[in-house]
């Protein structure tokens, strides 16, 4: 009890707790959307190459899977939310709720080139790895957020089944953005050691033919 009859049955307590989580949730899911765009914003005008356009067709699936996960964890962790509360306080005589999941961010991703507006063709490499670290940094801190959302949808689970399967839920999606990290290194890692090589290389045939230094592209 906590002065205002069972817990977890007062109505107007139930509706912010479970607005708090979809607003949480989305903040996930805006979060991914707003990084991912800015990233790969970054790499649209730092990287022109062949590579680039594979490395977009092999991560962004990844991306966009974990875009449509988190949306879907939401639409059901608050329908379910709403549902778990409603049948306790139907049984109870309390009133019901409703909560809507969303709003969600639209993802708009710019298309990574082979070539560049002026036929440049290579990578900026130091503000490539700068975007990179920050890109991961982001996402791993939505990694993080999600630790915290089965103790709280747990208030409105009278038998534990519910919370159960929002951790099965979170765990897919944890696994999902640390596969997606992983994928990330694994294909732009070598790319950056590749244009590293590369501008130093053209940096000391430069040096030694011109006595000039390399250049970005």
């Amino acid at each position: 009890m906590d002065g205002e009859g069972i817990v977890g049955l007062n109505p107007s307590k139930a509706l912010n707790d479970i607005k708090n989580i979809n607003s949480s949730i989305c903040d996930m899911q805006n979060s991914l959307v707003n990084s991912t765009e800015a990233f790969f914003t970054d790499l649209s005008l730092l990287w022109y190459a062949p590579k680039a356009i594979d490395f977009a067709t092999k991560i962004l699936p990844k991306l966009e899977t974990i875009n449509d996960e988190i949306i879907s964890f939401n639409d059901t962790t608050i329908t379910n939310c709403v549902s778990a509360f409603n049948r306790l306080a139907s049984s109870h005589g309390t009133s019901g709720i409703n909560v809507a999941p969303g709003p969600y961010t639209t993802a708009n991703y710019p298309v990574l080139k082979d070539v560049g507006p002026d036929g440049q063709v290579g990578m900026q490499v130091a503000q490539v790895r700068t975007s990179v670290d920050a890109y991961l940094s982001a996402i791993k801190g939505i990694s993080g957020a999600l630790a915290g959302v089965p103790s709280r949808i747990a208030f409105y689970d009278t038998d534990g089944g519910f919370s159960g399967a929002c951790q099965t839920n979170v765990n897919r999606l944890r696994n999902l953005i640390e596969d997606a990290i992983s994928a990330i290194i694994a294909e732009i890692e070598p790319a950056i050691q590749e244009n590293t090589q590369s501008t130093e290389q053209a940096a000391s045939t430069a040096a030694q033919t011109m006595g000039g230094a390399g250049h970005s592209f």
